[in-house]
C-alpha cells in the first residue's frame, strides 16, 4: 500500500546495558523476521551477526507482544529485535538506524469485493489493529477510521 518512513524495522537497546559478554534481546513471533524455535529468522540473523560481528554475544527470547514491551522496559530484556520507533518507546529505548524496511497493507477476505489502496479508503469500515503496535501518527490519529 505505501512504504512508512521513519518507521523501519529497529534494533534498540534499553538505556541500561552496559558492557557485557551477551544481550539478552526479545521480539514476538513475526514471520519471516522473527521466527519462534531454532530456526532464526532474516531481523534476527541480522542483528545476532552484527552484535557478534562487534564483539557481543546474541540471545533472543520470543514472547508474546506486550511481554516484550514490559520485560524491556523493566530490564529484564536488554532490546528488541525488530520494532518501530515511537516518541513513547524512546523514553526508555535508544535507537539503531533502521536496517530493514517494510510496508504496511490492508489485508481483506480473499472472497470480498472491497479492495482498498489508501488510507481513506478504509473510511467506514471496521479496521483490525494490533495493540501497543506503533502504526505512526497518519494511521494512529486518523478521525476517517
Amino acid at each position: 500500500m505505501r512504504l512508512i518512513p521513519g518507521f523501519s524495522l529497529l534494533v534498540a537497546l534499553a538505556f541500561h546495558v552496559q558492557a557485557a559478554e551477551s544481550l539478552n534481546l526479545a521480539n514476538d513471533p513475526w514471520p519471516p523476521f522473527v521466527i519462534e524455535g531454532d530456526e532464526a529468522g532474516t531481523a534476527e540473523a541480522l542483528v545476532c551477526e552484527a552484535l557478534r560481528r562487534s564483539g557481543w554475544g546474541c540471545d533472543v527470547t520470543v514472547d508474546q507482544w506486550p511481554e516484550v514491551l514490559a520485560a524491556t522496559r523493566s530490564g529484564d530484556r536488554d532490546g528488541v529485535v525488530a520494532i518501530w520507533k515511537s516518541e513513547e518507546r524512546e523514553t526508555y529505548l535508544i535507537f539503531s538506524d533502521p536496517y530493514l524496511t517494510n510496508r504496511m497493507i490492508a489485508v481483506t477476505a480473499a472472497d470480498s469485493a472491497f479492495r482498498p489502496g489508501s488510507l481513506a479508503d478504509l473510511s467506514g469500515h471496521q479496521v483490525v489493529l494490533v495493540a501497543d503496535f506503533a502504526y505512526g501518527d497518519e494511521d494512529r490519529k486518523s478521525t476517517r477510521l
